[in-house]
């Protein structure tokens, strides 16, 4: 199995950013086997549109940090970047600093089955329809599928350059729709962990070791917890 890339979608601000980051870091240094992982983090001062810090694992886009349209934006122009800095690459999966993704499951939970034409993420519901709303924790694409979508997002900007909405709504609402556009087949994913609770040793142990759970989502208002429930897949 060819090692996924894994985009990390990154910021240093607020400072308990930094801690996740540094979390990251050494799962990312204990598995580097398993996959590529790199942040991805935006700052205005850059000469070329982007550029690729191999000692920080990070790849920077030229721009200013921000929601709308700044995680879509550089999501999109580092992905075009890896496509072409990883060619042998075939699934890329883009998630976020407060996601757990076990990186020694990954590879047993994708095939070479999967290739190409491959759209597995987690989708949210409003008002019990259906919307184009993919989780932006998880969202796993094969490299084929990624080429389509981005090539929907430079349609957008050329043909809407002032009320597209690529400047408008959220990034995994953008991602969504591009890939409605694409008339792809997308999977409904059912490997991820919430965690809204104390993690026991117990719950951690548990989780690892369930067929098809690869990635667990942290978050919390109380970023605190967020951290040591990340800690605890160390």
């Amino acid at each position: 199995m060819k090692k996924p890339l894994i985009l990390i979608i990154a910021n240093d601000n607020p400072p308990v950013y930094l801690e996740m980051q540094s979390l990251w870091r050494q799962w990312i240094d204990k598995h580097s086997v398993h996959c590529y992982c790199y942040f991805l983090k935006m700052k205005n001062d850059m000469k070329e549109t982007i550029e690729i810090d191999e000692t920080e694992h990070t790849i920077y886009v030229r721009g200013n940090e921000c929601l709308v349209p700044g995680i879509l934006q550089k999501t999109m122009i580092a992905m075009e970047y890896c496509i072409q800095r990883f060619p042998e690459v075939s699934t890329i999966i883009r998630t976020n600093l407060s996601s757990v993704i076990l990186l020694d499951k990954i590879n047993d939970e994708l095939s070479d089955n999967v290739a190409r034409g491959y759209t597995g993420q987690h989708f949210d519901y409003s008002l019990n329809r259906y919307i184009h709303f993919i989780s932006g924790a998880f969202i796993c694409l094969s490299k084929d599928i990624w080429i389509k979508t981005l090539k929907q997002y430079l349609n957008d900007i050329r043909e809407n350059p002032m009320d597209g909405i690529w400047c408008r709504l959220p990034d995994d609402v953008c991602i969504g729709e591009y890939l409605g556009l694409s008339e792809v087949l997308i999977l409904h994913l059912e490997n991820r962990y919430w965690v809204n609770h104390q993690l026991t040793k117990e719950d951690v142990e548990e989780i690892k070791n369930t067929p098809g759970i690869c990635h667990i989502r942290c978050e919390s208002y109380r970023h605190e917890r967020t951290v040591d429930s990340m800690m605890s897949f160390l």
